[in-house]
């Protein structure tokens, strides 16, 4: 059968975003909003063995990033539940008004955007550009994107391989599930 990753998670894009950004007080610089949602997927695969947003991940210049998630940001890509919470000005990134309901994330959903933003939300775009680029499926790039597989983000937190075949065939069934039911 073929890979059939899940669709992208807009709702729970949305919720995670605006999450992280009532944390940074409304708004934020789409660069550092990048890197915490990124981390906030590599960490719930780690622990869990899913993903939140399921976007399509790549390397870029700046560090990993969420492709979906980034062309919503620049206004590449238009979706009425994205623009309806958040508005983009110049490099940041604002609530727009009130928060969306967070219904459809879990509380270790909440629980390891917590902790991350307990442990880097101080940090400059610099240091976490730099701490970003030492994870293990980053490949350094100095134009364009490269994509990173789902794989090498469970081989970097740790995975074997017999367990890696387990959560990818896992991953895998949900999508097809979701084709199968018009999800």
């Amino acid at each position: 059968m073929n890979w059939m990753p899940p669709k992208f998670r807009l709702d729970r894009t949305v919720q995670a975003t605006a999450y992280f950004l009532n944390l940074a007080g409304g708004v934020w610089d789409k660069f550092r909003l990048m890197k915490f949602l990124y981390m906030l997927d590599r960490e719930s695969l780690r622990q869990r063995g899913y993903a939140v947003t399921y976007d399509n991940y790549f390397s870029m210049a700046n560090g990993p990033i969420l492709s979906n998630t980034l062309d919503l940001i620049n206004g590449k890509k238009r979706e009425r539940e994205w623009d309806s919470y958040f508005v983009t000005h110049g490099y940041g990134v604002s609530l727009s008004g009130e928060l969306p309901y967070f219904g459809r994330l879990s509380r270790s959903d909440r629980e390891i955007m917590d902790g991350l933003y307990r442990r880097f939300g101080s940090w400059s775009f610099q240091k976490l550009k730099d701490y970003t680029h030492e994870f293990p499926e980053y490949t350094e790039v100095k134009k364009g994107r490269v994509p990173i597989d789902l794989r090498d983000i469970l081989k970097a937190v740790d995975y074997c391989p017999e367990d890696m075949e387990i959560i990818l065939e896992d991953i895998r069934c949900t999508g097809y599930r979701e084709r199968l039911l018009g999800l």
